[in-house]
């Protein structure tokens, strides 16, 4: 029986580097980024794939978190693998703990890889689109009021491309929103047990075939403390 990894393709660069090092053999299928900004395109591509899967498929790995709900009520005649984090920043950062480091003295940070950057709705693009459409003093101010809770400007290193160009654009869009802007050391350890197994309780989903999530099990499954799942 084989193994389907189904992919964000924001995680390409990352998944990639861990595939050729695994040693084996796994059906990939890629989702493409824009499919992020729409949780419901992106449950209802997600699950189209799940029921055409072939009959030799037993498992399939997401490496998918919450993403905006996506997940929600997603199910399969194959078992399916979960991360329990919100989206794939926090795969790469290795835990929701780690990521909640950053807001634990009020103020957050908005993170940023160099894939997220160079996507057709990064926030430097929506930054342009919104001060070409309101104007820059009601651009900036747009954007003051969305990033009122945030401190920084946090640029995930996983070590495998070279940063100038991300590291560049990124301080340009902390000084644009005036805040500050660090390279934050990322990490492939979730990812690859992500796709390498054990999956304990405590970081992953698992749905048996024919199992779902509904929306409530969804919303709390980075808790593992409360999830019954």
């Amino acid at each position: 029986m084989k193994t389907a990894i189904f992919a964000c393709r924001m995680l390409e660069q990352e998944l990639c580097s861990i595939l050729q090092t695994s040693g084996d053999s796994y059906v990939l299928k890629w989702f493409e980024k824009g499919l992020h900004n729409s949780p419901e395109r992106l449950h209802n591509a997600l699950q189209q794939e799940l029921d055409n899967l072939d009959s030799d498929i037993s498992r399939v790995i997401l490496t998918y978190g919450y993403c905006g709900g996506c997940i929600s009520g997603l199910h399969s005649k194959a078992q399916i693998i979960i991360p329990r984090v919100d989206d794939c920043l926090t795969l790469l950062l290795g835990s929701h703990a780690r990521r909640l480091e950053f807001s634990e003295h009020g103020s957050g940070a908005y993170f940023l890889t160099d894939a997220w950057i160079d996507s057709d709705r990064s926030i430097a693009v929506e930054y342009d689109y919104t001060i070409k459409k309101y104007g820059p003093e009601m651009g900036k101010e747009i954007f003051s009021m969305m990033f009122r809770n945030y401190s920084l400007v946090a640029l995930l290193d996983t070590g495998l491309s070279p940063l100038a160009a991300a590291e560049q654009k990124s301080r340009e869009i902390a000084d644009a929103l005036g805040l500050r802007m660090e390279i934050v050391p990322a990490t492939l350890d979730y990812l690859r047990a992500l796709i390498s197994g054990p999956w304990p309780r405590e970081r992953f989903v698992v749905l048996e075939p024919g199992q779902s999530l509904t929306p409530a099990q969804a919303g709390t499954m980075m808790n593992s403390e409360r999830s019954e799942i």
